[in-house]
């Protein structure tokens, strides 16, 4: 399934491979929402707030698990990596405001009934949603070159098998959680 030499970047990149797909997606729809003009505007409205529906949902799972069980344990396997942990966790907090502020522009802007006002407010929303498109791909590539090039380099084969259980395990855990919060 995964090759051995790069089981660990490869299993990574399926992981983020959803968020980039919606970042690619939200990137399209920014693009729409300034070239296809009003007839189209509430439809690429719409396509954002799914956008960000699916970032709301899946970015704090994938917060959790880097802040709970990956950066601890690069810490431990990896001391070297631990200035570079406690920068992406702080980005996660500048990532969660930039979504915010996101989602508050997409709600100004479906109650914006002023026309000068609204162009205004879609330019909010244009800027505010390439900044989270930036944010998101820069992560990527940091996330690449920072720590999953390190990790394939300084783990040995059973770390990088212990680590892709773990993730496997919070993930499972985390599922059953939903399904136990969907019965309520």
């Amino acid at each position: 399934m995964l090759k051995n030499e790069s089981q660990v970047s490869q299993f990574f990149k399926e992981t983020y491979s959803p968020l980039l797909q919606q970042g690619q997606k939200l990137e399209a729809v920014l693009t729409h929402l300034r070239f296809e003009g009003k007839p189209m505007r509430g439809k690429n409205l719409k396509e954002a707030c799914r956008v960000v529906d699916f970032f709301t949902a899946a970015l704090p799972r994938q917060f959790e698990f880097e802040e709970q069980v990956l950066y601890p344990f690069l810490d431990a396997h990896i001391p070297k990596l631990n200035p570079i942990t406690s920068i992406l966790k702080a980005e996660h907090e500048n990532f969660r405001n930039t979504l915010g502020r996101f989602k508050y522009d997409l709600w100004a802007c479906g109650e914006n009934d002023d026309p000068i006002r609204l162009e205004g407010t879609i330019q909010k929303v244009r800027e505010s949603g390439i900044y989270l498109i930036y944010l998101l791909h820069d992560r990527m590539r940091a996330n690449q070159q920072a720590l999953y090039e390190t990790m394939e380099r300084e783990l040995h084969s059973d770390e990088k098998k212990e680590i892709i259980q773990r993730f496997q395990k919070w993930n499972a855990l985390l599922k059953e959680k939903e399904m136990v919060e969907k019965e309520r």
